[in-house]
């Protein structure tokens, strides 16, 4: 039998994935927060807003790596996502710069909380 790349907690049934009901899902929902003015930038990451539901989504451009590379920096981001405070009126799409894909677990965070301090309340 082949090697799983399962967690330890994916095993369990643990994800570390944000709830489905607080993801940004759709391409409509992406292009309508895309087209808002309403930006931050910091040195590893970029938040775009619009008012909305309280939804996330993380993007990664095609220059960071890989799609299974990309992918994994979109999984760290997301797991860094669901222990902050987001507030609930705003729609969010966290880009992830190139700086910000080397970034893992306090880095992410550390990241995320000087960005977020920045969104109105």
């Amino acid at each position: 039998m082949g090697r799983t790349c399962l967690s330890d907690a994916a095993r369990k049934g643990v994800t570390g994935l944000l709830p489905k009901d607080r993801r940004l899902r759709k391409k409509a929902d992406f292009d309508r927060i895309f087209e808002s003015e309403r930006r931050i930038n910091g040195r590893s990451v970029r938040i775009i807003w619009s008012p909305g539901e309280g939804r996330c989504g993380v993007v990664v451009s095609k220059a960071v790596g890989s799609l299974a590379f990309r992918n994994t920096v979109k999984r760290r981001w997301r797991e860094a996502l669901r222990g902050m405070d987001i507030p609930n009126a705003l729609d969010l799409v966290i880009v992830v710069r190139t700086e910000g894909a080397k970034e893992r677990g306090a880095e992410i965070a550390g990241a995320l909380k000087q960005a977020l301090a920045q969104l109105p309340r």
